[in-house]
């Protein structure tokens, strides 16, 4: 059952009794349903996407239910798909699966589930589609933040390296004006020219000396985010 905002729901059927028994069972149970006749050309009238959820009756043996599960996927639906099947006829639970649909339930014919099983049922495997389909993007999400955390390191790793490179030469440099300064005389044509070059020097010593400094605490940053990130993984499990 819909914890806070109602939950859409769009059946797809031309099944009578189920356009009539879930959308009643459902509303009762806080969802918002909608209801859909089946095909292309209903779709065109109707869009399929921007509900959480699909119901499609896959009962009818000539495989049109199935092919409305597969329309509904190629056309990038993204709300999660549970196909309606029968227990006697039509496309098993596999064929569901396999057609794109995240889950399936199997109706009984003789005799029908009475409208609060049904219900009961639905609820049950709307929810627990939900979820699957809030921890795959939740997955997506972690893994391009993985994918940026990746990036951003290899950047740090690059400033660092140029970093510690141009400290060298800088450190030779800022020896070398150093001492001629104190063994020149003002009045040397070359004593101003030098003396610019070290606080030229003296600049560049200290932007390389706060470029290292932040990369380096970048990456004992996203060292940190990633252990705690893998404890509270194991501890998940």
């Amino acid at each position: 059952m819909p914890d806070s905002q109602p939950v859409t729901v769009l059946l797809i059927a031309s099944n009578r009794a189920l356009r009539e028994t879930i959308p009643s069972a459902l509303t009762a149970c806080g969802y918002r349903v909608s209801r859909a006749k089946p095909g292309p050309e209903a779709g065109q009238g109707r869009p399929r996407d921007g509900h959480d959820v699909l119901l499609i009756d896959v009962a009818p043996s000539d495989g049109a239910g199935l092919e409305e599960v597969s329309r509904a996927r190629e056309a990038g639906v993204e709300g999660c798909i549970i196909a309606l099947a029968s227990t006697s006829d039509g496309p098993s639970l596999v064929d569901c699966v396999r057609a794109g649909a995240d889950d399936a339930l199997a109706l009984r014919d003789d005799p029908p589930l009475a409208a609060r099983d049904l219900a009961a049922e639905l609820d049950l495997l709307i929810a627990r589609a939900l979820e699957r389909r809030r921890l795959t993007e939740e997955n997506r999400a972690l893994r391009a933040a993985i994918d940026d955390i990746d990036t951003l390191t290899a950047l740090a790793d690059l400033a660092s390296s140029a970093a510690h490179d141009m400290n060298q030469p800088l450190t030779v440099m800022s020896g070398i004006t150093e001492l001629f300064l104190m063994d020149a005389d003002p009045g040397d044509p070359n004593y101003e020219d030098m003396e610019t070059l070290r606080r030229a020097t003296e600049r560049m010593c200290d932007i390389v000396g706060k470029l290292s400094a932040a990369t380096k605490g970048y990456k004992q940053r996203a060292e940190g985010r990633a252990q705690g990130q893998a404890l509270e993984r194991a501890a998940a499990r």
